[in-house]
Parts: structure tokens; sequence; C-alpha cells
């Protein structure tokens, strides 16, 4: 069948009457069965072809109906075991250890306050650090002294900060 053409359903009736006026036609000698003939040979093939297709797609749905029945009726036959099992389980005693409640995890005791000063103390330093270490390189890539002074300025005060924290922070525990 050419894929170009257009799907029509023309009734078997319809094709068996045309066919009949074309003999009619071609009896009575008649210029227009020639045509009429012409037209059924060509189009009789696909009028046939169609009817096996519409039974071949019949025969199709009919098989996966059936399997997806079979599948469908094998799931639930699945699940009904599984929910029986799961009534059984929760129906039972608790026999043994393997049944008994399971504890959760012990819950981490929170940190300190002074450890958490001590952790963020550390994380603003190297920040610090970093930050005073790249002003001091851009400084010296770009030939500006002032930014390296002001980078080993920054380096000086935050290192000293730290020391001060630490101090504190040993301190603290000798109390």
């Amino acid at each position: 069948m050419n894929k170009g053409k257009a799907v029509r359903c023309v009734p078997a009736e319809l094709f068996r009457g045309l066919q009949d006026l074309s003999r009619g036609l071609w009896e009575e000698k008649n210029p227009a069965a020639v045509r009429l003939g012409a037209l059924l040979e060509e189009f009789g093939e696909e009028v046939s072809s169609m009817e096996k297709l519409v039974g071949e797609h019949e025969a199709a749905c009919s098989a996966r109906l059936s399997e997806a029945g079979r599948e469908h009726a094998a799931k639930e036959a699945q699940l009904l075991a599984r929910i029986d099992e799961l009534r059984e389980r929760t129906a039972a005693p608790e026999a043994g250890p393997a049944d008994a409640p399971r504890s959760l995890p012990p819950v981490p005791e929170p940190a300190s306050r002074a450890a958490q000063g001590r952790e963020e103390s550390r994380e603003i330093f190297v920040f610090a650090l970093l930050v005073s270490v790249l002003t001091s390189a851009l400084g010296v890539i770009g030939g500006y002294p002032y930014l390296v002074f002001a980078g080993a300025a920054a380096f000086a005060l935050f290192a000293a900060v730290f020391l001060l924290v630490l101090a504190g922070a040993y301190f603290d525990r000798r109390r």
C-alpha cells in the first residue's frame, strides 16, 4: 500500500456492488467499464489488505490484553501474599531478639561554646591570612607598594587577634 494515499473505509458491500456494476457495464460494452475496472483493480488489493490489517490488529490487541490480564493476576496474587505475610508478622507476638524493637543511635552532644568559638576563630584566621597574602601578592604583581604594606599590616593585625583568642581559650580551660 502506498504511504502517500489517504486511508478511507469502504464497506465490502459497496466494493462488491462496484464490481457488479463494472461487469454489467462491460457486458453492455460501455466505455466507462474500462475506467471503472481499472480503478477496481488498482484499489482492490488495498481493500482486502485493510481487512487483513484490521484482523491482524484485533488479534495483536487481544493477545496483548490476555498477556496483560495474566501479568495483572500474577501481580495481584503476589501482593495478596505479601499482605498476608505482613498481617501475620504484625499479629504474631514478638518472639525473640531478632524481632525486638531497635533503639535509635545516641544523639551526639553538641559542641561546647568554647569549641565553637575556637572553630570560628580558626576559620576567620585562615580567611584573613588568605586575604592579606592575596593583597600583598597583588601589590607585588601590580607594582603597588602600598598594597604590599596593607597586606602585611592586615596579616599582623589578624595574627595578633588570633593569638589573643588562643590565649583566652587557654586561660578558660585553666579555670
